[in-house]
């Protein structure tokens, strides 16, 4: 797939989703938490241990207390002392061991968000740069932050009430039925009510919970490219339609949520309901009991406050059940994208290497020496054929023969190719058929970070990071060499622009930067090259945002540049590329002409048309 074309997925209007899309596994989700919390069973089963003690603690107040209301009635004063010290003890024990399982929750949860980021963030180095390219950016930002966000906060909450409430449930019902088996079972009948109401509460919110998140990532992308491209906008006068668009979306956004909240806030509501008149029946059977003779009063009060308490943590029960509907729509989007297929570029899984000091030495087969081949720098490209879509090819039947050293312009209309030449020769794509070489060594036998290790990139847009200037020259290195700093911004030009500023080389900026203009930012990125100092440079573009001045600086820069290096150029501004070693004339993915730029005038072929297209007016 070619990086501007985007999937095609159902989308509604703005690109609000399908309605009629395929409902979420939640199992599948469910299943996968699991599966991501498993590292941690080991703290899990420490904290169910805490949870477990505290809660059996705390179990046994209600039934002691019921015991000291006896007392009272029998006047059993010393009874009644040692009825509220044990009471008073297992409170506190229960209090203290709660206190632990929390602490214990919240470092697994913590734990656990660590590593949700972490594949998230060695996903998107695996996956393909068309992969990332034909992807909302906001969408895919908001799986890693907010859908990482929202399932750890929800676990959080949940994870500790969770085992709580499942084992208070437990222990109150065992206390119930040793108190009173027939009130016991009277409280029970509230549990198939419940049970029948929040499944149908449940499925009637959990689309409403995936449309949520789909909105979260619409937005996002919205929001994005609003501040990306705020002065287009205004230029154009789409301020107002953006904004429309934007309400429009954001009111989706807000529906679906209001909706989600509210349908599955009806589950307490409704279990509220069921208990108090649960409560009403048990009071009355209760006080029927005592005056037959069958319980004391304490009894009663002990069982009363056990079918209360049966009821909070059937309450947190449900309630858990409607936070989880949320997280599990983060889930199911965030491990959606962490599924996603890995490009087998960026895995080396095309043709992996070990690359051995010798090839001729006694080594394991499969090694080679990609130190040497890499330094060779001689570049062939043998009858080299690629398409993004099959049965379409965008490089034909290429053969092309670079020496180390030689400055390589490549020229053509747009979509013409001269791209995805490059593209091929970095591996952001593979040829469908044909080999590139370096060094007589196939360039997918290499290990891609090695490969690229030794290639620099200028693009057509500067791209630079929320950091000094200094940092943003030496990108990458954690203790930049302040004079090798200096060194590339001089050899590049940058330098008397950055001793202008008051901060100088510690200036900070970001890609949105108004310190500097978009020709300076592009200049810095060319004094970025600089610093790399790799054995071969490509330039997209690179002087398209610079004036006739500063080209001719580059000019002059590129010449010190690529002296002992192997230069690749794209342009379209001819000027800045008539003192080429060889020129490439590409039209439909064929060379259609190669040539310094006086052979190629001579011939007066294509190149010729495009030099006169450009200054026929000179």
């Amino acid at each position: 797939m070619p990086p501007n074309q985007r999937r095609s997925v159902r989308r509604g209007p703005h690109g609000a989703p399908n309605p009629h899309d395929k409902p979420r596994n939640a199992r599948a989700a469910w299943r996968r938490l699991f599966v991501e919390l498993k590292p941690f069973l080991g703290l899990i089963g420490l904290e169910f241990f805490m949870i477990l003690a505290g809660t059996i603690s705390m179990s046994l107040v209600p039934a002691i207390l019921g015991f000291a209301t006896d007392n009272i009635l029998a006047g059993k004063v010393d009874r009644l002392v040692q009825n509220l010290v044990v009471a008073l003890s297992l409170s506190v024990v229960a209090a203290i061991l709660g206190y632990l399982g929390q602490r214990i929750n919240r470092l697994v949860v913590q734990r656990l968000g660590y590593r949700l980021r972490n594949a998230a963030n060695d996903k998107v180095n695996r996956l393909s740069v068309s992969y990332l390219e034909s992807h909302d950016r906001g969408d895919l930002v908001s799986r890693t932050t907010n859908d990482v966000d929202n399932i750890t906060q929800t676990l959080q909450q949940v994870l500790g009430r969770a085992l709580d409430s499942l084992i208070s449930i437990v222990a109150v019902t065992v206390m119930m039925f040793v108190i009173s088996p027939w009130l016991a079972l009277l409280t029970l009948l509230i549990l198939p009510i419940v049970g029948a109401g929040a499944g149908f509460i449940m499925k009637k919110s959990q689309p409403y919970f995936k449309q949520q998140w789909d909105q979260t990532g619409v937005v996002s992308t919205l929001v994005e490219e609003s501040f990306s491209g705020q002065q287009i906008l205004t230029l154009h006068g789409l301020t107002p339609t953006y904004s429309q668009r934007f309400a429009g979306e954001n009111e989706t956004f807000t529906q679906a949520s209001f909706k989600a909240q509210f349908i599955s806030m009806l589950m307490q509501p409704m279990l509220i309901l069921v208990s108090n008149l649960s409560f009403v029946l048990v009071a009355v059977i209760g006080a029927w009991f005592v005056l037959s003779g069958m319980m004391t009063i304490g009894g009663v009060q002990a069982f009363i406050q056990y079918s209360r308490n049966f009821s909070m943590p059937l309450a947190a029960v449900m309630q858990i059940l409607n936070l989880m509907q949320s997280a599990l729509a983060s889930a199911e989007r965030l491990f959606g994208f962490i599924d996603e297929t890995d490009s087998e570029i960026e895995t080396d899984r095309v043709a992996p290497l070990i690359c051995g000091p010798d090839p001729t030495s006694d080594q394991d087969e499969g090694t080679a020496d990609c130190g040497a081949a890499l330094q060779d720098g001689r570049i062939v490209f043998d009858n080299v054929t690629f398409s993004y879509v099959p049965g379409k090819p965008v490089i034909r039947d290429l053969n092309l023969t670079v020496e180390k050293g030689q400055s390589i312009a490549i020229v053509g209309p747009t979509g013409a190719g001269k791209t995805t030449l490059v593209n091929l020769l970095e591996r952001y794509v593979d040829p469908d058929s044909g080999t590139i070489t370096m060094g007589g060594l196939d360039i997918r036998r290499i290990p891609i970070e090695r490969l690229r290790a030794e290639i620099g990139m200028v693009a057509q847009d500067p791209w630079l990071i929320d950091d000094t200037i200094r940092a943003n020259i030496a990108f990458g290195e954690l203790a930049p060499d302040p004079a090798a700093v200096e060194l590339a911004a001089t050899q590049s030009g940058l330098d008397f622009l950055v001793k202008a500023l008051p901060a100088g080389y510690d200036t900070l900026i970001d890609n949105d930067s108004t310190a500097l203009s978009a020709g300076e930012k592009q200049l810095l990125t060319i004094a970025r090259a600089f610093y790399a100092d790799r054995y071969i440079l490509i330039l997209d573009e690179a002087t398209s945002a610079v004036d006739t001045r500063t080209e001719l600086q580059l000019a002059k820069a590129m010449s010190r540049l690529g002296h002992g290096k192997t230069t690749f150029t794209i342009a379209h501004r001819l000027s800045t590329i008539r003192g080429a070693d060889i020129i490439l004339v590409i039209d439909e993915g064929r060379l259609v002409e190669s040539g310094n730029h006086e052979q190629l005038l001579a011939q007066r072929g294509a190149y010729y048309q495009l030099y006169h297209s450009q200054f026929k007016q000179a």
